[in-house]
């Protein structure tokens, strides 16, 4: 197996985790946050895919640039993943519906799917500057994107279940 064929293979899984946990949810859960120094974690596992994609492609043209910060009313976010905000910019957030969300998601898996089908084996040794500073092959990025991503599939599936358990 190619090591694009592999990566693509552990996207489809985590995006098919993903679609299961933000199945049913209702925009009022989206909008849960598990402190108040937390924003919701919906849109900041796509935001985070679409800024690496881009980040690795050597291109500023994430799809988030592309109209879906003005279409979710987030154009104050054009340069972050939501990471490390301030409190009152988290109490500000307009997280976006559910629709909106799916929306931005099959945007950027697009875009994932057709850069994985592009990329030459070769190419996941090729060393590339991060945004923080850290220089790392375009193999290690997949690796880090993608434990990030499961991770915050996981937060998600956690917050749904304790919300659906909860009394009141």
């Amino acid at each position: 197996m190619e090591a694009q064929e592999f990566v693509a293979q552990i996207f489809e899984r985590i995006w098919s985790v993903t679609d299961s946990t933000l199945d049913g949810l209702t925009n009022d859960e989206l909008t849960v946050r598990p402190a108040p120094d937390s924003n919701s974690i919906g849109w900041h596992l796509t935001r985070v895919e679409d800024r690496w994609l881009h980040s690795i492609a050597g291109s500023a043209d994430e799809v988030w640039r592309r109209g879906w910060a003005e279409r979710l009313g987030l154009e104050e976010l054009l340069d972050t993943t939501g990471g490390g905000m301030p409190k009152e910019q988290v109490d500000a957030f307009n997280t976006p519906t559910l629709e909106q969300l799916q929306g931005y998601q099959a945007a950027v898996r697009q875009e994932t799917r057709a850069y994985l089908g592009s990329l030459p084996s070769e190419d996941f040794d090729r060393e590339i500057e991060t945004w923080f500073g850290r220089t790392m092959s375009i193999g290690e990025v997949f690796v880090h994107v993608s434990c990030e991503l499961n991770q915050h599939v996981g937060q998600l599936s956690y917050l749904k279940g304790y919300l659906r358990s909860s009394p009141g």
